[in-house]
Parts: C-alpha cells; structure tokens; sequence
C-alpha cells in the first residue's frame, strides 16, 4: 500500500511534465499558439463556438503562422 502511495503522485508528476514538453515543442521553436486543456485540448472550442469564429480570433492573437495540436 505505502508502495503505491509512493508511485503514484511520482507517475503523475513525470507524466505531466511529459505531456507539457510534448506540447510545447512549437512554441519552444517561436510558434505561439493558444494553450491546450488537459486531457481536451482544443475539442473544448469546437463545441462551443462555430470554428471561424476561433480560427479569426487566433488569427488576431496570434498572427497568420501559429500552432495548434489536434
């Protein structure tokens, strides 16, 4: 039990800094691009607004060239 309690919060520790080196690889390159949800990503904008409507409002944030991961 003490074994797992141990584990656990390291597994999700590593996990997480994983997850945030994966998907900052453009923006480490200076492609910026709005930042993901975890574990969504950018499903979240697609249910909730018609997608020219996010695609014209990161056009204003971010410029013609930006990142976003599917």
């Amino acid at each position: 039990m003490f074994f797992l309690l141990f584990l656990s919060p390291i597994f999700l520790i590593f996990f997480h800094r994983y997850i945030n080196k994966k998907y900052s690889y453009w923006s480490n390159k200076g492609i910026h691009g709005p930042r993901n949800i975890f574990p969504f990503g950018y499903v979240l904008n697609r249910f909730t607004r018609e997608p020219i409507d996010f695609e014209l409002d990161y056009d204003k944030k971010f410029g013609k060239v930006y990142g976003i991961y599917n």
